[in-house]
């Protein structure tokens, strides 16, 4: 996993691995995107669901439009990305919903 040569970055950005983010009502996570499913919204504006793998374990995000308008360049399959998550329960799920992405590096 690519993320395994940025440790001294995750480091320094106080970033948490997934497993232990998913146990946290917010938290700073980075990895691999994986996979980006969009779809478009009742009101027509564009959402996706992005899965992202740290060295560990796996998490689907849900990146609703205002934030996914900032980041589309970031949320392409093989990008390293850091998030900002909140986990929020409905029903018996929990969604982890984005607040922020932003590139692990800068190019």
């Amino acid at each position: 996993n690519p993320l395994h040569y940025k440790a001294d970055i995750l480091r320094n950005k106080k970033i948490i691995n997934i497993t232990d983010a998913k146990e946290m009502r917010s938290a700073k996570i980075a990895g691999l995107v994986r996979s980006v499913k969009t779809i478009s919204t009742k009101k027509g504006s564009t959402m996706a669901f992005v899965k992202l793998v740290d060295e560990a374990d796996e998490i689907e995000l849900t990146v609703f439009s205002d934030v996914y308008v900032k980041s589309v360049s970031l949320l392409e399959k093989n990008k390293l990305i850091i998030a900002d998550i909140k986990s929020e329960r409905r029903n018996d799920d929990i969604d982890y919903i984005v607040s922020n992405i932003e590139p692990l590096e800068e190019e």
